[in-house]
C-alpha cells in the first residue's frame, strides 16, 4: 500500500508539473506574441501600415493562444496601437464603445490610425463612419486638424475655426503652427493667430523663421519691405538684434491689423 500511495503521488506530481509546465510556455508564447506585434509605427510626419500578411499572421496566433484582443487592447498600455489596429480590421463594436468612453486617454498616434482607416474601403461605410465621430470627438491636436479639415468639406467653416483654434492652442509645435496659418484667413482668430507665429518666430529656432516668416509678409504685404531682414534672420539665433527687429516690426503690422478691422 506504501508503495502503491508513493506511486499515486509521483504520478500526480508528474500530471501537475505537466500543466504548469504547459501554463508556463503558453504564457511564454502569449508574452512573446505582444513582444514581438508590430503592425504599425507612428511618428509625427507619418504612420507605417502592415506588412502584407503580417494582420492575418497576428489573427491566426492570437486565435492559437486563445488571446482575447480587446481584453488585451484594455490592459496592455504598451500594444494597444497594434490591437487598435487588428480591432479595428474586426470592426469591433467594443473597440468602438471603449474608445468613446475613454476619449481623453486615446493618444494622437492612435488617432492617426483612425484617419487611415477611415479611408479604408475594406471597412464598411457605417464602421468608417463611427471612425469620423471618435475623430470629431477627440481633444487631440491631431484630431483637431482633421475635424477642420472634414468641417471644412461639409462648408462648416466656423466649426473648422474652432477645431483649428483648439489645435493651436494645445497642439504639438508643429500642429501648432499649421492651424494658426490656416486661422490667418478667420475674421475670429486671426489676430490671435498671428500672435501665435510672431512668438514663434521670436522663440523658435532660424529654421522656423524661414518657414513662418514668409507667410506673414505675404499676408500683411510686407515681403518687399521685410524680406531682407528675413533673410538675414535666417541663420541667427533668438534674441539678436535682427531677430528682435523683425519681431518689432511684424509686430506692429499685427497692431496696425487690428486697430483697422
Amino acid at each position: 500500500m506504501k508503495a502503491l500511495g508513493t506511486a499515486l503521488s509521483a504520478s500526480l506530481l508528474i500530471a501537475v508539473a505537466v500543466v504548469v509546465s504547459r501554463y508556463l510556455w503558453r504564457e511564454y508564447q502569449t508574452a512573446e506574441f505582444f513582444r514581438n506585434l508590430h503592425l504599425v509605427a507612428c511618428s509625427t510626419s507619418m504612420i507605417a501600415q502592415p506588412r502584407e500578411g503580417a494582420e492575418q499572421a497576428a489573427f491566426q496566433q492570437a486565435e492559437s493562444l486563445g488571446i482575447d484582443l480587446q481584453n488585451a487592447y484594455a490592459e496592455r498600455d504598451s500594444c494597444r496601437l497594434q490591437l487598435a489596429w487588428l480591432l479595428i480590421s474586426r470592426e469591433s463594436t467594443h473597440y468602438l464603445e471603449f474608445a468613446r468612453n475613454h476619449i481623453e486617454t486615446i493618444s494622437w498616434c492612435e488617432v492617426r490610425v483612425w484617419q487611415v482607416r477611415r479611408r479604408d474601403e475594406s471597412l464598411t461605410e457605417e464602421y468608417r463612419q463611427r471612425l469620423l465621430e471618435l475623430i470629431l470627438m477627440s481633444p487631440t491636436s491631431e484630431a483637431r486638424l482633421a475635424a477642420a479639415e472634414w468641417y471644412t468639406t461639409q462648408g462648416r467653416r466656423a466649426e473648422a475655426e474652432e477645431a483649428w483654434f483648439a489645435a493651436m492652442q494645445s497642439g504639438f509645435v508643429m500642429d501648432a503652427m499649421d492651424a494658426a496659418i490656416q486661422l490667418l484667413k478667420s475674421d475670429r482668430y486671426e489676430y490671435e493667430a498671428a500672435l501665435h507665429l510672431l512668438n514663434m518666430i521670436r522663440e523658435s529656432n532660424p529654421l522656423f523663421v524661414e518657414g513662418i516668416a514668409p507667410i506673414l509678409l505675404d499676408h500683411y504685404a510686407a515681403r518687399e519691405t521685410l524680406g531682407p531682414l528675413v533673410a538675414r534672420c535666417r541663420t541667427q539665433a533668438p534674441g539678436t538684434p535682427d531677430r528682435r527687429l523683425l519681431v518689432d516690426q511684424l509686430g506692429e503690422l499685427i497692431e496696425q491689423r487690428r486697430r483697422a478691422l
